[in-house]
């Protein structure tokens, strides 16, 4: 199979973002995390409450960082969200892949991550009963 310098040029250019996206998940888990770790070695007798209080906020933090840190660095996240939060169709979602297409894998991907959505999204409506 011959692959052209576009589709390699491609490749590693998503590469670098998964790449990018990953360091900013462990910088932003590093920066929420290292607070509480530290003030609690530093100060077992709790001298200084505010400064566990913050520490604890930090680590609660975490919790809201991952899903913006998705949003913002990739497509389809921001999709899914802007799909959920305006209450659209998600068939409006799924991309129009032809099914003759064996070279273009990113819209296979795109394609089977609209399904697995899909799949939650009616997995979770029919256990909330």
């Amino acid at each position: 199979m011959l692959v052209s310098s576009s589709d390699t040029h491609q490749a590693k250019r998503n590469e670098w973002k998964i790449t990018k996206m990953v360091l900013a998940i462990f910088v932003s888990f590093i920066a929420c995390y290292l607070p509480i770790t530290v003030i609690k070695i530093a100060d077992k007798d709790v001298t200084q409450p505010a400064a566990h209080v913050f520490g604890y906020v930090m680590l609660y933090l975490s919790a809201c960082i991952n899903p913006i840190i998705y949003v913002i660095m990739n497509k389809q996240y921001r999709q899914a969200y802007k799909t959920v939060l305006l209450c659209r169709s998600t068939s409006a979602v799924l991309p129009k892949t032809p099914r003759t297409s064996a070279g273009n894998s990113e819209k296979w991907k795109d394609a089977a991550f609209s399904y697995n959505l899909n799949r939650t999204q009616v997995l979770e409506v029919s256990t909330a009963d």
